[in-house]
């Protein structure tokens, strides 16, 4: 899905074209199914109502745990602000059966939607990251000197910078070989508009065929492998796209066979998602002839 920062200064003022769709889409089809402007504001009157008292209540939340103010004085502050939107948001529920269940099921229907996909995400990291291996655990249970090696350079990608990605593990295990010259790739991404050229490369050589190479990048700036590779380059990594080949993990999302339910729902919602997320490969703009997927089924629940 793309997003654009929309502030330089400020992260996390974005806009999303899909979802300014979306939102168009769905005007139009409560305007056309509601007709009657009465039934219509009974819903806008509970969906302002329940902004006002969300909004007290994240001012509280901010004023206890970001500015550490006493729970007094939060109380004092912001107390009376909720007792009146709350009233307001009781008073508008009593029109529910007229129109003010919209925003109730919108709203239900976004979080789930979002909870399910933090939720398995998570589990997905976690499992990967037990079946992967630190760095001295990967040197401690394969010797590079006794390993077969072939000509040209396997890159690996690896959202983790402490440990080997899972892609070079399953590529080592199912081939019994790598190439002569291995580079474990990072990129991380910062909330900082931009990344100095002379701060976005670090790498480090293991003097056994392995490189780990690390890029930082702010959130206006978009990682792309052909410009972050030039700079690794400058500062002296020996590298031929010509001659490399790209290694991506490919998680598979498994459903239990005793899922029923919410549970059943929400982890085929969730391979729905993950299925038309966008790829790697894709977002990187890495040449498609020289990648290649490894995949690794993860049961979810």
């Amino acid at each position: 899905m793309r997003i654009i920062h929309t502030s330089a200064q400020q992260i996390g003022r974005i806009y999303i074209p899909a979802i300014n769709w979306l939102l168009m889409i769905g005007v139009l089809a409560v305007v056309l199914v509601f007709k009657d402007s009465n039934h219509l504001a009974a819903a806008y009157g509970f969906s302002v109502s329940g902004v006002m008292v969300m909004t007290s209540l994240l001012a509280m939340v901010a004023m206890l745990r970001i500015f550490r103010w006493k729970l007094w004085a939060v109380l004092l502050t912001f107390g009376p602000l909720l007792l009146i939107d709350s009233t307001f948001l009781v008073a508008n529920s009593l029109k529910f059966t007229h129109g003010a269940w919209v925003p109730i099921a919108f709203g239900g229907l976004v979080w789930s939607v979002m909870h399910v996909w933090h939720r398995q995400r998570k589990h997905m990291a976690d499992k990967t990251r037990k079946l992967s291996l630190s760095f001295s655990q990967f040197f401690g249970r394969y010797n590079p000197q006794t390993i077969t090696r072939v000509p040209g350079t396997a890159v690996f990608l690896s959202k983790d910078i402490d440990h080997v990605p899972l892609s070079l593990i399953k590529h080592l295990e199912h081939t019994n070989c790598l190439s002569q010259r291995v580079i474990i790739l990072s990129i991380l991404n910062h909330t900082v508009p931009r990344v100095p050229n002379n701060e976005r490369i670090f790498f480090q050589d293991f003097s056994n065929g392995f490189v780990q190479v690390v890029a930082h990048y702010g959130f206006m700036q978009s990682p792309k492998i052909s410009t972050l590779l030039r700079y690794a380059q400058a500062k002296g990594l020996d590298f031929d796209m010509n001659h490399s080949t790209f290694f991506l993990l490919h998680a598979v999302p498994v459903l239990g066979r005793r899922l029923k339910g919410w549970r059943g729902l929400s982890a085929r919602l969730f391979r729905y998602l993950l299925r038309n997320t966008t790829r790697a490969a894709h977002f990187f703009e890495i040449p498609h002839q020289r990648v290649m997927e490894l995949g690794v089924q993860i049961m979810i629940h």
